[in-house]
């Protein structure tokens, strides 16, 4: 085994356990070994999968995928331009040239387009057929030409059309990875022509917010026969307003008789350069003699650095030796030989010649963007705006994160390691060098289009299926600064990208940057949820703010594979902080929402108190507060916690009855062949679906919605929905659902095509539905080929998964781990046309929940959070299903022998939830239920197991808040009832600060001093006796807690009214703990030295704030740098004295 190898397999080893458990149980798992075996019986896989990609699918409608040539991952897309999305619609009638830059499948109308060169014939000069004295004759809609589908081919890395004006002219594109070519073949004529347009793009004609926008551009016919220019482009989804600039030189290999430039004046004849600094019609012209020879070539090289850059990648990639141009056909065959490499990882057997196209279309699509963005020379611009060099890597650029992050990275991650390192290397670099880490970055700027929180979820999944390397320390990183990078490599390591991470989810750009990061940050951690403004100032397209109930859900999942990390890396601090926040996605459900026969959805909220006027079925408008969906659509976002989920909407039932209902299950599983349309008749009824009650697989955030019945525990359902799907891809125009998004719809097919869906971010869960084909064989860098064997699978029918083996051992568990996979092997797939397979439905088969709101408690360092006091709590049945009548009374028996008296309802539904009296906790306690009549005798005992959860009196304290169990002991232990508000509820104020007074009354209920009798002449002259807290203030002072100040008078000041600093706080628990002192210049004599860079043992009260930090009170911050603060004279928040006096009462009960 290679060293490389070695460390890949004990990085894997390392994180093994992850697989299997939650956040806060770990467990150690193993990679298990798997033995390749013979192939099934089925269609062979294809030797040239090229020759079946059709790229024309995905034209027609929403997909905005271009037919045009290009390279794997390649920097240039020479591809037809009728002004669309992607430059091509199936269904326009006129191309009006072919350019160098295109996306794939992205929605938003100003993108690409630049450079585009159109063929025509005819006479130009004045008066003639293209009139020099009239520039409307050079803008592209005056040239534009006619084409027929009849003979158009799209293949991968080649695309052929024939334009049916100017005589008819034959066009073929090619690309490498930097030059794309274009073969002309004119009509024998002398005025062949070739227009150069550097002033106009892709957009439509009238719609200024449908124009890629050309802000300056210039164009040099050179004496050396090599043409250059730059266009300087803004646009893509109402951007900020930042630019980029695409280079190129290019060279014709033809008989070229005249040239000619244009700008908004006019043309001329012979002037070789034209620059324009303002938008306006800018280019050049050839003209060809094609009578003899009636083939020209055009291959042309595009760089993002310079002119410089451009001609170089021409030259390395576009000439010969001798420097002749690379022809034609030869670069062809050399990029449809790359294709065949690329696609023949994935190799299938069996299904229809349809099936095929259809499957190696897909991954056609998801291997074509992100582009290269790096020179052959390993120059780049980065989103700084300056230039970089990647030294043995290649930078790539058009991160369209929120919608990749989903299905794209995990199948480059898991099957094409080496082009994720290199994505994941370029996320990072653009965090290092322009500050933050990007969400939509076009080019060499960020458009912070769409919400949420998508880059860290992308970095998570990297580290977990072992594309970041192990290496670093992640607790003593810091970010360098951006001005050390030019020129340098990018580290691309578990402290690097940890340390974006974090940065990113509790952290914001400066107001300057281009940035917006997570803009909610601010109220996501101070109030657990992100509060909703409509009309909020935003940085490009979008804004979390705007649209704060999805974005919420969202940063919720992101914080979980934040915190799955941060286990993993085994920093526990951050685990456990990321993991509670995994769970502000409850503080957005609003259980007073009806709708469709169901209560409680996720809501935008403005306030604590204030939910934003929204219905479950609303569109995703910013008033809405959801991002291009419905709360009934992004109610399934919760996949860090199903088990949270559940609960929330009465039990496990009740959530599979919302999915029943979402997805119109019964009518896929109801036997007849409805299920066959059933997508298109039940879900996909309008162009993108945005605002319905039903699955929407037509975009992002439904991807995983159809795996939410595996969480569940039933895995058959998820299988017959994706298969039930599959069926809105087809091989024609109109055959991807949604935009395609980069690749984004066409990986989520490729992967549920192989069975294997990737779980919540983080944890390398795959999970397991229907293969699509009966054998499927992947290539792997570091291990045996994985062999999928799925016998008898068939697209055209509806199969559920019956068993699945791993080298011949079964495994019930509905998800295989990422370690699993990669090890190689043959996993055997049992399908079944029955319904109600088994398989995966047993107790641990589902994905435990990682981040679950169920187990609010949790241990920390070494003790057990009490939860003595608690007023109740909620248990969780399974498996009871005897009806009850009204008299019937229950009880629990626990397995230590004592019982509980429980109440219950009207009947004994399955899950049954009971509320009990206080039970010592947290966790799990078993026993059984036990339900019995008026006379005594059994009507149904079951085991039961029982989970304490918190319940919090407080309507600005969420159970998933920081602090929350904290403060809902102090409420319990009558240390504070809050604040009674007008509408009823109590509030805490948790950020606010505590003053001096309350300070007292919380020591003195802690103290649980009830007996005291206060004196009746007061120790200090700023508090009467008639004064509020006047009573705990002097058992301070007799205590000598605090003495307070003394004046120059000789009377002593409490000051009762001004916020407690830390360092006071400090003094006030050591004294309660059996000391004494004064509030003045205070102690000073600590001995060591501080665990805090803030406070010298010198400094006042620095026993008591060491004290603090020895005792695990108080330990303070901790820094990128591994040392600890502890902020002395910051005021201290409500919330966290809560926590202080809780773990002060704690030790003093040990």
């Amino acid at each position: 085994m290679s060293a490389a190898v070695a460390t890949r397999a004990v990085r894997r080893a390392r994180r093994a356990r992850l697989a299997v458990a939650p956040i806060a149980a770990l467990a150690v798992g193993a990679t298990l070994a798997l033995v390749p075996t013979g192939a099934a019986t089925a269609e062979p896989a294809p030797e040239n999968p090229s020759a079946l990609v059709n790229t024309f699918i995905g034209s027609r409608g929403e997909g905005n995928t271009f037919p045009g040539a290009t390279a794997p991952f390649g920097m240039t897309q020479v591809s037809p331009t009728t002004a669309w999305f992607s430059g091509y619609a199936y269904d326009d009638p006129t191309i009006y040239g072919f350019s160098t830059q295109n996306l794939s499948g992205a929605g938003c109308w100003e993108q690409g387009g630049v450079l585009p060169i159109q063929p025509t014939t005819g006479s130009v000069g004045p008066g003639a057929t293209f009139d020099t004295g009239d520039a409307a004759t050079f803008d592209y809609r005056s040239y534009g030409s006619g084409y027929t589908h009849e003979g158009e081919v799209g293949e991968a890395g080649y695309y052929r059309t024939m334009l049916t004006s100017f005589g008819g002219i034959d066009v073929e594109t090619t690309a490498t990875t930097r030059v794309g070519l274009q073969r002309y073949t004119f009509p024998a004529t002398p005025e062949a022509n070739l227009f150069l347009n550097v002033g106009q793009a892709n957009g439509v004609a009238g719609r200024a917010d449908a124009q890629m926008k050309i802000r300056s551009s210039s164009i040099e016919i050179g004496d050396d026969g090599v043409i250059t220019g730059e266009a300087e482009a803004q646009g893509f989804c109402s951007g900020q307003g930042y630019t980029y600039t695409q280079y190129f030189a290019l060279r014709v290999d033809g008989d070229v008789t005249g040239s000619g430039t244009w700008d908004a004046r006019g043309a001329q004849a012979g002037r070789p350069a034209v620059a324009n600094d303002a938008q306006g019609l800018a280019g050049a012209w050839l003209t060809l003699d094609t009578t003899t020879d009636r083939t020209v070539q055009v291959s042309t090289a595009i760089s993002y650095t310079s002119v410089e850059g451009a001609r170089r990648n021409l030259a390395a990639e576009g000439e010969t030796a001798d420097g002749a141009l690379v022809p034609f056909d030869e670069v062809r065959e050399r990029t449809q030989a790359d294709w065949d490499a690329e696609l023949s990882r994935i190799r299938v057997h069996g299904g229809s010649d349809d099936d095929r196209t259809v499957f190696y279309t897909a991954l056609y699509h998801a291997l074509t963007q992100p582009s290269i963005g790096t020179d052959v020379d390993g120059r780049y611009v980065g989103l700084d705006g300056r230039e970089h060099v990647a030294d043995g890597w290649e930078y790539y650029q058009y991160f369209s994160l929120w919608d990749t992050y989903r299905t794209q990275n995990q199948l480059l991650a898991a099957f094409w390691p080496e082009r994720a390192r290199d994505l994941g290397r370029s996320v990072l670099a653009i965090d290092a060098q322009a500050g933050w880490l990007p969400r939509w970055s076009y080019a060499s700027y960020e458009t912070n289009t769409m919400t949420g929180d998508p880059a860290g979820p992308y970095l998570a999944d990297l580290w977990r299926y072992g594309a970041i390397d192990a290496e670093g320390d992640p607790g003593a990183v810091v970010l360098p600064a951006a001005e050390t990078l030019a020129g340098e490599d990018v580290a691309l390591d578990a402290a690097t990208a940890y340390a974006a991470m974090v940065r990113n989810a509790t952290e914001l750009p400066p107001a300057d940057s281009q940035f917006a990061g997570r803009s909610g940050n601010a109220s996501f951690i101070a109030d657990g949820f992100i509060r909703h403004e409509p009309g909020v100032a935003k940085k490009g397209m979008s804004d979390d703010r705007q649209r704060a109930g999805s974005a919420t859900l969202e940063y919720a999942v992101g914080e979980c594979a934040v915190a799955v990390v941060a286990d993993d890396l085994g920093i526990e601090a951050d685990a456990r902080r990321h993991a509670d926040r995994a769970g502000n996605w409850r503080n957005v459900w609003d259980p007073s929402v009806t709708h469709g026969g169901f209560t409680g959805f996720p809501r935008a909220r403005v306030s604590p108190t204030q939910w934003s006027p929204s219905a479950p079925e609303a569109s995703g408008s910013d008033s809405n507060g959801f991002e291009e969906g419905t709360p009934w659509q992004y109610q399934f976002s919760t996949m860090q916690d199903p088990e949270g989920f559940a609960a929330q909407v009465g039990g496990r039932e009740q959530a599979l009855e919302r999915l029943d209902t979402f997805f119109e299950t019964p009518g896929i599983l109801d036997g007849s062949d409805g299920w066959l349309t059933h997508a298109r008749s039940s879900w996909v009824t309008g162009a993108l679906d945005y605002s319905g009650s039903k699955y929407n697989p037509n975009n992002e955030p439904d991807l995983h919605a159809p795996l939410y019945y595996s969480y569940l525990g039933e895995p058959a359902k998820a299988s017959a929905v994706v298969r039930t799907a599959q069926r809105l891809f087809t091989n024609g125009p109109a055959g991807v659902t949604g935009n395609d998004d980069l690749g984004t719809m066409s990986a989520w097919y490729v992967l549920t095509s192989l069975g294997l869906y990737p779980g919540l971010p983080g944890t390398g869960e795959l999970l397991v539905t229907s293969p699509r084909f009966e054998r499927i064989e992947i290539t792997l860098p570091d291990a045996p080929d994985l062999v999928i064997v799925a016998d008898g699978a068939s697209g055209d029918e509806l199969q559920m998964v019956d068993g699945v083996s791993l080298g011949g051992d079964a495994v019930t568990r509905s998800h295989l781990t990422i370690e699993e996979v990669l090890a190689g092997g043959e996993v055997r797939v049992d399908l079944t046309s029955e319904t109600t397979s088994p398989w995966g439905t047993g107790p641990g088969d589902a994905p435990v929940s990682r981040c679950s709101t169920v187990a609010q408690l949790r241990a920390a360092e070494g003790r057990v959070v009490g939860v003595e006091g608690l007023t109740g709590a909620v248990g969780t049945l399974t498996g009871a299903e005897a009806a009850v009548p009204a008299d019937a009374t229950a009880r629990l028996d626990w397995e230590d022998g004592t019982s509980t008296a429980v109440a219950i309802g009207d009947g004994l539904a399955r899950p049954l939830e009971v509320t009990t009296p206080v039970l010592a906790g947290p966790g799990e306690r078993r026993g059984e239920l036990v339900v019995t009549r008026a006379d005594g005798g059994e009507i149904a005992r079951t085991p039961f197991a029982y989970t304490v959860s918190l319940v919090s009196p407080f309507s600005d304290v969420a159970t998933g808040d920081q602090f929350a169990s904290d403060i809902i002991w102090a409420h319990d232990r009558g240390i504070t009832r809050g604040w009674a508000e007008s509408d009823g509820t109590a509030t805490y104020r948790p950020l606010a600060p505590i003053a001096r007074d309350v300070m007292a009354a919380f020591l003195f209920r802690l103290a649980d001093e009830s007996d005291y009798v206060e004196p009746a002449v007061s120790p200090f002259v700023d508090v009467a006796t008639t004064d509020q807290f006047y009573r705990e203030i002097a058992w301070l002072a007799e205590r000598g807690i605090s003495t307070g100040w003394e004046r120059a008078d000789g009377a002593r000041e409490f000051r009762p009214l001004e916020p407690i600093a830390r360092d006071a706080m400090a003094a006030f628990l050591y004294r309660l703990a059996g000391s004494s002192g004064d509030d003045g210049d205070g102690g000073g004599d600590a001995a060591g030295v501080s665990p805090f860079v803030d406070v010298a043992v010198t400094d006042r009260f620095a026993t008591e704030m060491i004290w603090l930090h020895d005792t695990g009170i108080a330990t303070g911050w901790e820094g990128n740098d591994g040392t600890r603060r502890y902020e002395p004279l910051r005021p201290i928040a409500r919330d966290a004295m809560a926590a202080f006096l809780h773990r002060f009462d704690e030790r003093e009960r040990d």
